[in-house]
C-alpha cells in the first residue's frame, strides 16, 4: 500500500517536470527566432543552424526514456497485451491497405481488358500482355486470367486473393464445348460395333467358344455332328447372329423409330464384318441385300454384283506395302483351313464401281424419312449406307452430324451431300489416325525433294510466276534433267499429292479430338454451325452459362438431341 502511494506521487511529480521542461524548450525557440530581414540574412542563417544543433542537443539530453531513467517502474512500460493490440492494429492497417491495393489492380484490368477485348474471342496471351503491367505497378503477387464458362476471369492475390469476372470470351471455347458434345453424342447414340472391335478377332472368337462349349458331345467328347464345311459355316453364321442380338437390345432405347432402325441397320453392317465365311458377310436393309469386303477397307457394295464371285485373301499380303490380293488355298469344302488368316473380297474389285462420288442432300433425306423400306440395290441406295452405316463404325460422331446435316431444311436439296458429311472425302480415315498420316506424308514428301530436280520442280510448282513464264521455266527444267512431259507429270503430280495430304490432314489443336483431320472436324463444327436456329440457341446457352464446362456440354447435348427428335 505504501509502494502505491508512493508511485502516485511519482508519478504526478513527473507530470510536473515534463511540463516545466516543455515551457523550458518554447522559451529557447523563441529566444533564437531567425530574423527575415533581407540585410540580416547571412546572420539569420548562422542563428537558424546554431539553433537547430542546440535544440537537437536539448532533445537529447532531456528526453524521458522510461526504461533507462525508471528501470523498475512497472506503469511507465507497457504490458505485452498493448504490445499485441498495437501490433494487430498495423497489421489490419497493412491488410486494409493490401485489399485497396488488390481492388484498385482488378479494377484497372477489367477496365483494360474490357475496353480492348470485350464480346471478342481472346487469348490468355494476349489478356497477359494487359495484365503484366498493372501487376508491376500495384506490386501484387499474381495477377492471371483464368477460364469461367465461356469467358475470362481475372485473379489477383498479394496477401488476400480476389477475382473480377472480364466480358472477353475465351477464343475457341464454343468450338471447343460444341465438338465435346457431338463427339459424346455420337459414343452414346451408334449402337453398332465399333471398327476396332470387328478388326480385333478378339470378341468374335470369344462368341464362338462360348457357342461350342453348349453344343452337345458324345460320350467320346466328340461332338454330335462331324465338322463339315455346313457346320462351320452354320457356326460362324451363330456367332455373328448371337453378337447382333446382344447389340440390338441397346438400339431399342433409342426414342426415335427412325433412328432405332438405323441403328439396328448399324448392327448389322459391322457383325457382318465380322463373319469368317461366305455367304456370313451378306448382311440385309430394306430391299437391298450388301456385300462387305472384308478385304477392302470394309466397303459396301450391291451382294448382287458380287454373286459368286468371290475370294478369302490371305491377310499378310492385305496388310503389306503396296498392298497384295493372295487368295488362301480352300479345301474340298470350298473354305480355307480354320487355323488360316483371311479376310472376304470380291475378285472383281466390284467396290470401284461405288466411289462417293455425288448424291444429293434431297435424296439422301427421302431415303431417311422411308428408311429401311427405301433401300434398293442401286448407287443411291449403297453410298447412302456406306455413309451412314460404314463411316459412324469408324468415327462415332459422324452418326451425329450426319443427321443433323440430313434435319437441316436451310440446306439446298440439289446440293452434294457428300461435300457435307465429315467421312465422306478422300484421307478422312487413314490407318493410324491423321497424325501419322500426315507424318508419313511429310517424310515421303521430304524424301523426294532430296533430289535436285524435284526440289526445282517443286519451287516452280508453288511459284508466283506468270503462266507464261512459268511455261519456259518448266522446259528449261524438262531440258536439263532430260525429261519428257509424261515424266515431268507424273513428278508433278505426286508432289501435289503429298503436299495436299500434309495440308488436309492438318490436326485442330483446339479440339480434342485424339488426331482426327481438321477437314473432318470442321465439317462436323459446320453441321451445327449451318444451322441458323441451332446455332443460335448454343451461342444463347453459352453466353449466359457460369457453371462447369461439363455442366455446358451436357446442356449441348440436351438442345442437339432436342433438334434431332430423339
Amino acid at each position: 500500500r505504501v509502494e502505491n502511494i508512493i508511485e502516485r506521487v511519482r508519478g504526478k511529480i513527473d507530470k510536473a517536470i515534463e511540463r516545466v521542461l516543455l515551457k523550458a524548450r518554447k522559451a529557447v525557440k523563441n529566444l533564437y527566432q531567425p530574423d527575415r530581414s533581407p540585410e540580416k540574412k547571412d546572420l539569420t542563417s548562422n542563428r537558424l543552424g546554431n539553433e537547430r544543433r542546440e535544440t537537437e542537443l536539448f532533445d537529447r539530453d532531456n528526453k524521458f526514456d522510461d526504461e533507462r531513467d525508471y528501470p523498475n517502474d512497472r506503469r511507465s512500460r507497457k504490458s505485452d497485451e498493448d504490445k499485441d493490440k498495437d501490433r494487430e492494429e498495423d497489421e489490419r492497417e497493412s491488410l486494409a491497405e493490401k485489399e485497396q491495393k488488390l481492388n484498385e489492380a482488378l479494377n484497372a484490368a477489367v477496365v483494360g481488358v474490357n475496353s480492348r477485348y470485350a464480346g471478342k474471342n481472346t487469348t490468355k496471351k494476349q489478356l497477359l500482355s494487359i495484365l503484366k503491367p498493372i501487376k508491376s505497378k500495384y506490386e501484387l503477387k499474381l495477377l492471371k486470367p483464368i477460364g469461367k464458362g465461356n469467358k475470362w476471369a481475372v485473379y489477383g492475390q498479394v496477401n488476400p486473393d480476389d477475382k473480377r469476372q472480364l466480358d472477353a470470351q475465351q477464343k475457341d471455347k464454343f468450338d471447343f464445348i460444341l465438338y465435346e458434345a457431338l463427339k459424346q453424342l455420337g459414343s452414346e447414340q451408334y449402337k453398332g460395333y465399333k471398327k476396332e472391335e470387328y478388326v480385333n478377332p478378339d470378341l468374335y472368337e470369344d462368341t464362338r467358344r462360348d457357342l461350342l462349349s453348349q453344343t452337345p458331345t458324345t460320350e467320346e467328347g466328340q461332338q454330335s455332328e462331324s465338322q463339315t464345311s455346313q457346320d462351320t459355316v452354320k457356326t460362324d453364321r451363330e456367332t455373328i447372329d448371337k453378337l447382333r442380338q446382344e447389340k440390338e437390345k441397346e438400339a431399342e432405347t433409342l426414342a426415335n423409330s427412325i433412328h432405332q432402325k438405323l441403328a439396328k441397320a448399324q448392327i448389322q453392317y459391322s457383325t457382318a464384318s465380322m463373319a469368317k465365311y461366305y455367304p456370313n458377310n451378306i448382311f440385309p436393309v430394306g430391299n437391298g441385300r450388301f456385300f462387305v469386303e472384308q478385304a477392302t477397307n470394309y466397303y459396301i457394295v450391291p451382294a448382287d454384283e458380287v454373286g459368286d464371285e468371290y475370294e478369302y485373301y490371305d491377310n499378310e499380303g492385305l496388310a503389306s506395302s503396296p498392298k497384295k490380293y493372295i487368295p488362301v488355298p480352300r479345301g474340298d469344302n470350298g473354305i480355307p483351313s480354320t487355323d488360316s488368316n483371311f479376310k472376304i473380297g470380291s475378285k472383281k474389285s466390284v467396290y470401284t464401281r461405288y466411289p462417293y462420288r455425288r448424291l444429293s442432300i434431297g435424296t439422301a433425306r427421302s431415303i431417311l424419312q422411308n428408311f429401311p423400306k427405301s433401300i434398293r440395290n442401286n448407287y443411291e441406295s449403297t453410298i447412302f449406307i456406306a455413309a451412314m452405316l460404314a463411316e459412324p463404325s469408324r468415327y462415332n460422331t459422324s452418326h451425329i452430324t450426319n443427321l443433323l446435316v440430313l434435319s437441316n431444311s436451310e440446306l439446298d436439296d440439289d446440293a452434294n451431300v457428300l461435300d457435307k458429311l465429315s467421312m465422306t472425302q478422300s484421307q478422312s480415315d487413314p490407318t493410324g489416325g491423321a497424325k501419322v498420316a500426315r507424318e508419313k506424308a511429310i517424310e515421303g514428301k521430304n524424301e523426294l525433294l532430296k533430289e535436285p530436280k524435284n526440289q526445282e520442280i517443286d519451287n516452280l510448282r508453288i511459284s508466283t510466276e506468270s503462266k507464261k513464264k512459268k511455261k519456259y521455266l518448266r522446259r528449261e527444267i524438262m531440258q536439263k534433267y532430260d525429261l519428257n512431259d509424261r515424266d515431268m507429270n507424273k513428278i508433278e503430280n505426286k508432289l501435289k499429292g503429298l503436299s495436299n495430304a500434309i495440308k488436309n490432314l492438318e490436326t485442330d489443336d483446339r479440339l480434342a479430338h485424339q488426331g482426327r483431320a481438321k477437314i473432318v472436324t470442321d465439317k462436323d463444327l459446320a453441321s451445327v454451325k449451318d444451322n441458323t436456329q441451332l446455332n443460335l440457341d448454343l451461342e444463347r446457352i453459352f453466353g449466359s452459362h457460369q457453371g462447369t464446362d461439363n455442366e455446358l456440354i451436357k446442356k449441348f447435348k440436351q438442345k442437339i438431341i432436342q433438334t434431332l427428335g430423339n
